[in-house]
């Protein structure tokens, strides 16, 4: 009778809490849009805010985002490698619930394809902001004088960067499979922080996250 009661009174708790229970923010990333100077990036997105974006190549070479209204600049997107000519951008949007954005993930890799810039931005409050950079990454432990490639994936709708160093993975045409000469230096999290209304980085074990689904191209 005793262990009924119990059981009872751990199903009334469980249901007063459910109420309260926060979800966790849902990431699901599209398709990754290049630039390389000669093609504009044009996403018709409706944001937060109502806006119509375009992210295009200003006359110093980096990457801009722009209102495609007034054509006014909004984030200018710099590599921390200075003088660094032919970069190539690559854009990902990235929709999430819990709660509902539009961000858009941007990425800078030189010519041999190692990063020298990473930026997660969208609208807070009815304003730009860059949420992440590799400022950020740095803090955890990102070297930028070491030649990395990062690779983002949105596996089961949790937003993972694995970053790699000087030899990231490849798509083995003979054996049909991915090969992956050296495992990663570190996978960071992604996750929102409801109380700082911000989002917040973990790292995550280096295996315990799967390869399945992360953007090779």
């Amino acid at each position: 009778m005793k262990s009924k009661i119990l059981g009872m009174i751990a199903i009334f708790s469980l249901i007063v809490m459910l109420p309260g229970l926060v979800l966790a923010m849902e990431f699901d990333r599209t398709k990754r849009h290049y630039i390389d100077g000669v093609n504009e990036i044009r996403l018709n997105v409706l944001t937060e805010n109502k806006t119509k974006v375009s992210f295009i190549l200003d006359d110093n070479g980096n990457l801009a985002l722009i209102n495609r209204k007034n054509l006014d600049t909004i984030l200018t997107f710099k590599p921390f490698t200075p003088n660094v000519y032919d970069a190539r951008y690559s854009v990902c949007k990235v929709e999430t619930k819990n709660p509902k954005k539009v961000l858009f993930e941007v990425n800078a890799e030189d010519p041999s394809g190692y990063n020298i810039g990473y930026w997660l931005v969208g609208e807070y409050k009815g304003k730009w902001v860059t949420y992440l950079s590799t400022d950020n990454l740095m803090k955890m432990g990102y070297n930028p004088n070491k030649a990395h490639v990062i690779q983002p994936s949105d596996t089961d709708g949790n937003y993972v960067m694995t970053i790699y160093g000087s030899q990231p993975p490849y798509y083995d045409e003979d054996i049909k499979e991915m090969i992956e000469p050296e495992p990663p230096e570190m996978r960071i999290q992604l996750f929102w922080d409801p109380k700082a209304e911000w989002f917040g980085m973990r790292k995550v074990n280096i295996r315990s996250h799967t390869r399945i689904g992360i953007d090779y191209e």
